[in-house]
C-alpha cells in the first residue's frame, strides 16, 4: 500500500514510509514523491469502506453499500455487462448478482439483450434508478464543495484544471499498459 501506514501483525508494529523510496523519478526530486504521497493518501481514503460507507450515510434511502456502488457504476458508465461491473466493484460475479437481483426488485434496474453478445445481458438504470444514481452525484457534489469551502474560485478552477490533465494523462499511462500487456501476450503467444 502507499501512503502512511502503521498497524499490527502479530504484535509486530508495520510501518510502511512512501518517502522511502531510493527511485528517482525522471522529473526528479521530492516534489514528485509528494504528490504520489498526496494521491495515494486521497485514493485510500476515498476508497476505503468507512469513508464510503460514512459519505453514503448523508443518503436518505437507506440503501446498502454495495447497491449504491452499483447504482453510481452504472450512472457513470451507462448499461454495463454483470462481469464489468464486478471489475468496476472489485467484487465476485456472485455477490453483483445478488445485489443487481435486489435492485432489480427495487425496480432500480432492468435486465437488458447485450446487442454484441446474444448470450449476455446489459444491466440498466431504470428511470427511477437514474434519480438514485443522481441523488449519488449529487451528496459527490456536496462533499467536493464543503472540502473547497474556503478555496477561491479560481483555487478550485485551477485545481479543476490540473485534475482533469491528470485524469487524462491516467488514462493515457493506462493505454499505453494495456496496449504493451496485449504486445508481451501476442508474442509470448507466437514463441
Amino acid at each position: 500500500m502507499i501512503g502512511h501506514y502503521a498497524g499490527r501483525w502479530h504484535s509486530q508494529e508495520v510501518v510502511t514510509n512512501p518517502t522511502a523510496s531510493t527511485h528517482a523519478s525522471s522529473q526528479g526530486d521530492e516534489t514528485v514523491r509528494e504528490l504520489r504521497v498526496h494521491l495515494a493518501a486521497l485514493i485510500n481514503r476515498w476508497n476505503s469502506h468507512r469513508f464510503r460507507s460514512l459519505h453514503a450515510g448523508r443518503l436518505t434511502s437507506g440503501r446498502e453499500y454495495y447497491a449504491n456502488e452499483v447504482l453510481y457504476a452504472l450512472g457513470w458508465h451507462g448499461p454495463s455487462r454483470p462481469s464489468f461491473l464486478a471489475e468496476q466493484l472489485g467484487s465476485g460475479r456472485a455477490n453483483v448478482s445478488k445485489v443487481v437481483n435486489r435492485l432489480e426488485d427495487a425496480r432500480l434496474v432492468i435486465r437488458l439483450p447485450d446487442p454484441d453478445d446474444s448470450r449476455s445481458t446489459l444491466i440498466a438504470l431504470t428511470r427511477r434508478g437514474r434519480r438514485a444514481a443522481d441523488e449519488l452525484f449529487h451528496i459527490g457534489d456536496e462533499m467536493i464543495a464543503e472540502m473547497t469551502a474556503d478555496w477561491t474560485p479560481r483555487q478550485v478552477q485551477q485545481f479543476t484544471t490540473m485534475m482533469g490533465r491528470f485524469a487524462a494523462a491516467a488514462n493515457q499511462y493506462e493505454e499505453q499498459l494495456t496496449s504493451v500487456r496485449h504486445r508481451d501476450v501476442n508474442m509470448d503467444r507466437q514463441s
